[in-house]
C-alpha cells in the first residue's frame, strides 16, 4: 500500500517576506499498536504472544533510554530514531 501525502504550504520563519513553498506531509491511515505487532509475530512464528510482548517491551524500554541519553537508534537498517527540538519554545533568562 502506498503512503498518502497532502500538500502543505509553509513559510520560512527566517525569511518571512519570501513566498510560502509547498511541501509534502504524510497523512496517517490507521494505527498499529504493540498488541497488533505481537499478534502478527506470534501468528507467523512458533513464539508465544506473551514472549513477544516481553521482548518488545524490553526493546522499547532500551530504545527510550538510549534516546534520552542522546543516542541515535538504528532498527535493522529500516528505521532510525533521533531526538530533536526547536528553538523558541522556552523563555531565555538573561544573566545578570
Amino acid at each position: 500500500m502506498a503512503v498518502k501525502f497532502k500538500a502543505v504550504q509553509k513559510k520560512n520563519p527566517q525569511k518571512r517576506d519570501e513566498p510560502a513553498k509547498w511541501y509534502p506531509q504524510a497523512v496517517g491511515d490507521g494505527e498499529t499498536r504493540l498488541q497488533d505487532l505481537a499478534d502478527y509475530a506470534s501468528s507467523v512464528s512458533t513464539v508465544s504472544k506473551a514472549d513477544i510482548l516481553a521482548v518488545l517491551e524490553t526493546v522499547f524500554t532500551k530504545v527510550s533510554k538510549d534516546l534520552s541519553e542522546g543516542h541515535i537508534v538504528h532498527v535493522g537498517g529500516v528505521l532510525y530514531l533521533t531526538n530533536g527540538g526547536s528553538r523558541g519554545f522556552l523563555p531565555i533568562k538573561k544573566r545578570k
